[in-house]
């Protein structure tokens, strides 16, 4: 008896250590299984590949970075509108030009039997092109300023979430009509109402320009119905003032003087270089550099036209 308790105790223990062998194997197993499948799962904190991880970088840091050189782009245009201003201001001589009203009145030698009209004009007011410039340098200053102040957090949340700035077509609007209504009357374009009919051309094609920017804000394609209109109406101020400079030419006794000449090629390549800049954007160029454009080209405009008169009619 005591020799049979023996064996089933010694079988027992067989057992029991089998049973804790083939555990600890099982223990191993799953272990080695869980980290092979964890091997497989992509890691929150594995390697990501250079181009991911460039999509993949905050917004903020990459668009501080660019805003802080917009900034100091708006730093230099403001300095150098002041410093033009000052120059139009001192160094230019008094040259005006008169600004008139056409009319209809009655021709007394014509009018003998009936009465007939005649086509007068009216002086109104003599503008020195000094002051013209001062005040279209000064115009330029403001918003730059506005960016760099009052404008600050809303001009940053716009160039890193929008594709829109309204701002800065205001400011071309105002500015560019100004500056075309400086050439056109250099031209000869001497009647008030001809004179604001231009501004208001160039104002228009401004607003059309924000018009395409916003159709193109979050369009899937490219819609540039808006944008062709524009450039209809930036076109046909020049088409006038082209026509005064054709007839100066051909009916004048002279024709105008270089600087006129050199405020075409400014103004009117300003305006060729922002058409070409936004249609840029139109084929999702980067953004950031876009507005970087939009005011390299309108700095480089301010700056020809203001120093193309401050030379030609220097003291």
């Amino acid at each position: 008896m005591a020799t049979t308790t023996k064996k089933s105790t010694t079988k027992a223990k067989t057992k029991t250590a089998k049973t804790k062998t083939t555990k600890k194997v099982s223990a191993k197993t799953a272990v080695k299984t869980t980290r092979a499948t964890a091997a497989k799962r992509p890691s929150a904190t594995a390697t990501i590949p250079k181009a991911a991880a460039k999509k993949t970088q905050p917004g903020p840091t990459v668009a501080g970075m660019t805003i802080q050189k917009l900034r100091s782009l708006h730093v230099a245009a403001i300095g150098i509108f002041l410093l033009l201003a000052v120059a139009a201001g001192a160094l230019m001589n008094t040259a005006s030009h008169q600004l008139t009203l056409g009319y209809l009145a009655k021709d007394e030698l014509a009018s003998t039997q009936t009465t007939v009209f005649a086509p007068a004009v009216q002086a109104v007011y003599d503008i020195e092109l000094r002051w013209a410039v001062v005040g279209i340098m000064l115009a330029s200053m403001i918003f730059p300023v506005l960016y760099l102040t009052r404008l600050q957090k809303q001009y940053a949340e716009y160039l890193q979430q929008s594709r829109m700035w309204s701002m800065r077509w205001i400011d071309l609007a105002i500015t560019g009509a100004l500056m075309t209504e400086v050439v056109a009357l250099v031209s000869g374009v001497s009647d008030l109402p001809t004179l604001k009919l231009i501004g208001g051309m160039v104002a228009a094609t401004a607003l059309l320009g924000l018009i395409a920017e916003r159709q193109n804000n979050a369009a899937a394609k490219p819609v540039r119905s808006a944008y062709y209109v524009s450039l209809f109406t930036g076109v046909l101020p020049w088409l006038l003032i082209a026509s005064y400079a054709v007839a100066t030419v051909v009916y004048g006794t002279a024709g105008v003087t270089w600087y006129v000449y050199a405020l075409y090629a400014a103004v009117f390549g300003g305006f060729l270089l922002q058409a070409r800049n936004q249609h840029m954007e139109f084929g999702r160029a980067n953004f950031l550099v876009v507005e970087r454009n939009y005011i390299a080209i309108s700095l480089l405009t301010k700056a020809a036209f203001a120093g193309i008169l401050v030379i030609g009619l220097a003291r």
